[in-house]
């Protein structure tokens, strides 16, 4: 849900006026151009996936909410797991990125995963 593919390649000099933000992408990616973060960059691991590696991929779903400042981010992520035949589904929805939104979707996923993890009938 409203999901940061991208982040691993924010630069901090675009951060500046998010100090928080900032810390949480070093902290969870390691500082700018480190191999820590370079060998966490999702976008650059989805392009770089080999054909063995994307038939053991898991089911993979995305959504944000067409408000979200993420919007775009998700929509080209979809895109790029389209493009590199990676099975996924995607939905855009009205909503922001906020709770009211992710409380209305995680029941969702919930139910999906639900079904997902089921044994056959």
């Amino acid at each position: 849900m409203s999901g940061a593919f991208d982040a691993a390649s924010w630069k901090d000099s675009d951060l500046k006026a998010f100090e928080a933000i900032r810390q949480s992408i070093n902290k969870t990616f390691g500082p700018e151009n480190s191999p820590t973060r370079m060998g966490n960059d999702l976008v650059r691991l989805t392009k770089e996936a080999s054909p063995e590696r994307i038939k053991s991929l898991p089911y993979i779903y995305l959504d944000c909410g067409t408000e979200d400042f993420l919007f775009q981010t998700n929509r080209d992520y979809s895109a790029l797991l389209s493009a590199q035949k990676i099975p996924h589904e995607y939905r855009q929805l009205p909503g922001a990125h906020n709770w009211p939104y992710w409380d209305r979707q995680v029941q969702e996923i919930l139910k999906l995963t639900s079904q997902r993890l089921s044994p056959p009938k």
